[in-house]
């Protein structure tokens, strides 16, 4: 499998990311695989952050499940667990063509960790390329 990671304006070292990347595929293996997920610890402290993230997956390029969440109220490493999972087997648009245990030595993780929210005054702050974009309006959001 191959592997990629994202970080948008914080920064993790690079047993952190390993960490994660390693989570990631382990979670996804177990449930391409019907197996049990097994507990998942991690002492890494910056791993311990309530932060949102986002998991991709790609085979051969080709897009095969992204989900993720913008903020989240448990540790990072529990959270790229359940949205690697997540992106794996509950994409809507992969409903009718799941990831197969075949595709699992072609699959690509890329996680994109997110800075926390920061509400912004002026629209012209924003950088395109550089800052993700959160938008709600009543109920709609994303």
């Amino acid at each position: 499998m191959d592997s990629s990671f994202i970080e948008a304006l914080i920064h993790l070292d690079e047993p952190a990311k390993k960490i994660l990347l390693d989570i990631a595929r382990k979670s996804i293996e177990a449930a391409i695989k019907r197996l049990p997920i097994s507990h998942i610890t991690c002492n890494h402290s910056d791993l311990q952050e309530k932060q949102g993230a986002f998991v991709t997956l790609k085979t051969h390029g080709n897009l095969r499940g992204c989900i993720g969440r913008f903020v989240s109220d448990i540790p990072l490493y529990q959270l790229v667990s359940e949205i690697a999972i997540s992106s794996a087997t509950e994409d809507p648009r992969f409903e009718f063509s799941r990831i197969k245990p075949s595709e699992l030595n072609h699959l690509e993780i890329e996680i994109s960790v997110l800075s926390p929210l920061k509400l912004i005054q002026n629209p012209l702050d924003f950088e395109l390329g550089k800052h993700g974009i959160f938008i709600k309006r009543g109920s709609q959001i994303g």
